[in-house]
């Protein structure tokens, strides 16, 4: 029994060493082909459509040429290719062919094939990623027989099929907006979103386009735009996705994605991923994405004010205290033994202090401040208070600006300068509102589909707190605004706010713009004051023939420079004409000329 089972043993190893040997000596394709070496195709190939309105645009092929080394001891004849499709594409086992072959291949010698492939109209564009790539879409043997001796049909190594595709559906487009005041464009792989403080809210807004034409007729459905950072503990997302639907040929759309740093974020740089894909109507994927950081900032010291709770809100004749609840946090990195928050209020009299607290870092804590109050003696209206906060009791970090009401009318009476009443019937205080807004830029020079800010300061030179609007007017024509934004001043304050605009990509190359930056009072509606402002679009890189001359559209410039041109060449033309008529004159020859080289000249005496 032993000795059979070392025989089977032994048949086996023979056959096994056999196959080995013989499957060595096989025809083989020399080319390798990967994800980033497609057999056929690239990221510009255009694949097949039925919906094109050409139809030679229908099914289309693409060639490739595969070298063959021939091991076998004998000449070969190729006589024809096998192909294997994967599953899940619409490609057959007919749709890859033998285009032409050497007759013959010698042993131990090479020869290229030309081999064709229907590109599917299926095909993926983009892989996992969302990156531009080839995919295996089967596999590929070579059929041959001995070129000598025909008879039998033998089969090559199989290889491995790759292709790739044109992706249509890209970023155009990648624009930041840090807490409506600072702008980073253009971002691209590998950019830095940088000088991040917790606490920052951060706008992403993505244009995207559907790269198809007209003629493709195909939209790419389904489209949906995400975004993922790799330490998500550090970032609050509004929301991380967002479902653009379906984007025709040619289309493009826009939309915001926003974040938030965390309060306890820490000294940190975090990588994010925004992407955008899609499927066409012939079920192939499109997409793209960009890759870039985040980089947290956290200052040594920073005590941010979180909220402030005011109690009562509203006074009334008989109250002689209101209470405020101050929630703060220390954003800093170290903590804090001597942290203060003041309370002020020119108008109320009011001007508390309560230093010395100590605050741990990432730590949050709720002060309570009483304040002494007398509604009878103010003028009923809005008041504003001031809170500051401040590190070593004296280095201010944070301020927030909270709003009461006075109820109480008692100090009204017999009060000529309090209150005006206005055609309206709203009140308002003090004199006539002037130089509530000034721009540090009255003219802003930019360039088509770029997002710039506007710095806006806004003061009150009132005498009682205001409430004030600030927006952008007359911008339809050229861009697109962001929100407006709301102020609360008390007398005397000062704030900036920063305005966003949106140039349009269709915006004329050159030309100037005027707008308006518009104050309006919160409650009322009533515009206060306008400021107008300039937007310069650069010129276009492509120069015209004559550079920048400017005839200022008067023709008759141009037809007297060109009656001068003429005048130029006439002359020269009359000039050339007289010249050529005219003999020349001989030159006088010397005696000398007239010798021959090497004689001499003997001179007879007259």
């Amino acid at each position: 029994m032993k000795l059979n089972k070392g025989i089977a043993l032994s048949i086996i190893a023979v056959f096994i060493l056999s196959f080995t040997v013989y499957a060595a000596n096989l025809l083989t394709v020399t080319d390798i082909f990967s994800a980033t070496k497609p057999t056929f195709g690239s990221d510009k190939q255009v694949a097949s459509n039925i919906e094109h309105d050409d139809t030679s645009k229908h099914f289309i092929f693409a060639e490739t040429s595969l070298n063959v080394n021939n091991p076998e001891s004998f000449d070969v004849k190729i006589t024809n290719i096998t192909f294997v499709p994967n599953s899940g594409l619409s490609l057959k086992n007919t749709d890859i062919t033998l285009v032409t072959a050497p007759a013959v291949i010698s042993t131990s010698t090479s020869g290229a094939i030309t081999v064709k492939a229907l590109i599917p109209q299926d095909l993926d564009a983009v892989d996992s990623n969302l990156k531009g790539a080839a995919f295996k879409v089967g596999t590929l043997k070579v059929k041959y027989e001995n070129a000598i001796t025909p008879g039998g049909i033998n089969e090559s190594v199989p290889i491995d099929i790759y292709m790739q595709r044109a992706n249509q559906l890209s970023i155009k487009d990648l624009d930041a907006v840090i807490s409506d005041k600072d702008t980073q464009n253009n971002i691209n792989d590998g950019d830095e979103i940088k000088d991040l403080r917790p606490g920052d809210k951060i706008d992403l807004t993505a244009k995207i386009e559907n790269n198809f034409n007209s003629k493709d007729n195909l939209d790419i459905e389904g489209i949906q735009m995400d975004i993922s950072c790799n330490d998500e503990s550090d970032i609050d997302f509004n929301d991380d996705s967002i479902d653009f639907g379906d984007l025709g040929p040619n289309d493009d759309d826009t939309d915001t994605l926003s974040l938030e740093i965390a309060d306890d974020a820490k000294d940190d740089t975090l990588s994010c991923l925004l992407t955008v894909e899609g499927t066409d109507q012939n079920g192939a994927k499109h997409g793209d994405s960009i890759d870039f950081d985040l980089k947290i900032d956290r200052k040594t010291h920073d005590i941010v004010i979180d909220s402030v709770i005011v109690n009562p809100t509203a006074l009334t004749c008989s109250d002689n205290t209101m209470q405020l609840s101050v929630d703060i946090t220390n954003l800093g990195t170290r903590d804090e033994d001597q942290v203060a928050i003041q309370v002020q209020s020119l108008t109320l009299g009011l001007n508390e202090k309560v230093a010395n607290l100590q605050l741990n870092e990432d730590d949050s804590s709720t002060e309570t401040i009483a304040l002494n109050v007398d509604p009878t003696s103010i003028a009923s209206g809005q008041y504003a208070l001031l809170v500051t906060t401040f590190y070593d009791n004296t280095k201010q970090t944070d301020s927030k600006v909270v709003q009461i009401s006075n109820l109480c009318e008692a100090a009204d009476v017999g009060n000529d300068n309090t209150n005006v009443v206005d055609n309206s019937g709203n009140d308002f205080m003090g004199d006539e509102f002037t130089d509530a807004i000034t721009l540090d830029d009255t003219e802003i020079s930019t360039s088509a589909g770029k997002l710039v800010s506007l710095k806006v300061q806004t003061k009150n030179n009132e005498n009682v707190p205001v409430d004030y609007t600030v927006s952008l007017d007359n911008l339809n024509e050229f861009a697109t605004p962001t929100s407006s934004k709301n102020v609360h001043l008390s007398p005397g304050q000062t704030a900036t706010v920063f305005l966003n605009i949106k140039v349009k990509d269709d915006v004329e190359s050159g030309a100037s713009y005027t707008a308006n930056v518009v104050v309006k009072e919160t409650t009322t509606g009533n515009v206060l004051e306008t400021e107008t402002f300039t937007v310069q679009i650069a010129e276009s890189t492509s120069q015209p023939i004559f550079g920048n001359l400017n005839f200022g559209g008067n023709s008759k410039v141009l037809l007297t420079i060109g009656n001068i041109v003429l005048v130029i060449i006439a002359i020269f033309l009359i000039k050339l004409i007289f010249t050529s008529g005219r003999k020349k004159k001989p030159t006088e020859r010397k005696l000398a000329d007239y010798e021959p080289k090497g004689g001499s000249v003997v001179m007879k005496k007259r």
